[in-house]
């Protein structure tokens, strides 16, 4: 079999990876998949366990914040990357662009787009996702559902369109591809965030994707999402909502009262 071409015609190392970097918001840190003991693990941590179990020796550097828009971790994240020399890094963004009123479709994507070439340019496979529709379980104001919905979708044809452009040097997981997984039970207590669940269904979406390339089979080597019990359970609860659940209620609130200026 001939090896594919990828950027500026060189021949795509098909993997397996053996330096994994992860890029992106609070979605890559793991939001919404804790574990037991305390700290989060999230999608991008159960794939590399799985890339671990498949070559024995892999580099890993999980560098996703959470808040981050797309410019900030252009910004702020890029340059460490590139920096761990990866042959598989992950740009996963959008979520925190699109709730701002200054929300600009076209100028994210320049930004990712500019993140996606520096990483492939370095010799990496970029894994991109679009982003799932969040108001079929978060309870978004009436008079504003419309307005996300469009901004959701605009940020999801120009993540599509990044990744047509780069086609070959790219792993994309598209969530419309996935409609019967947006389910309440997928979703942490803030409805915005994956719980266990979720992150495992995103984990073994991308580790499907990469074991068509590398013609090897990786798999997640825990099956099952781990509960929290009892006090650290509750824990978990109060920390998500004093950092996720209520910024977005006042962002919310702020936005829904704020009226139009009138001429």
């Amino acid at each position: 079999m001939s090896a594919r071409l990828g950027h500026e015609g060189h021949p795509l190392r098909p993997g397996p990876w053996r330096r994994f970097v992860a890029l992106g918001d609070s979605v890559t840190e793991g939001v919404g998949d804790p574990v037991p003991g305390g700290g989060l693990r999230g999608w991008a941590d159960r794939l590399a366990a799985g890339l671990r179990a498949l070559e024995g020796d892999l580099f890993y550097a999980n560098l996703a914040q959470r808040g981050r828009t797309t410019r900030q971790i252009r910004d702020h994240q890029l340059e460490p990357a590139l920096a761990h020399r990866p042959d598989l890094a992950s740009a996963i963004t959008g979520m925190n662009d699109v709730f701002p009123r200054t929300f600009d479709a076209d100028g994210t994507a320049e930004l990712l787009d500019e993140m996606v070439s520096a990483l492939i340019g370095a010799g990496a496979t970029v894994l991109v996702a679009t982003l799932p529709d969040v108001t079929r379980v978060f309870p978004v104001p009436s008079r504003m559902l419309t307005s996300l919905r469009s901004r959701l979708n605009a940020m999801n044809v120009a993540i599509r369109a990044v990744a047509a452009k780069h086609e070959g040097d790219m792993v994309l997981v598209d969530a419309a591809e996935y409609p019967d997984e947006l389910t309440r039970r997928n979703w942490s207590i803030d409805m915005l965030h994956p719980n266990s669940r979720g992150h495992l269904t995103i984990a073994r979406a991308f580790a499907d994707r990469l074991s068509e390339r590398a013609g090897v089979e990786i798999e997640l080597p825990e099956p099952l999402p781990v509960r929290l019990l009892g006090r650290e359970s509750a824990r978990y609860a109060r920390w998500m909502v004093r950092e996720s659940v209520v910024p977005r209620a006042r962002d919310f609130a702020s936005r829904a009262l704020r009226r139009p200026r009138r001429g």
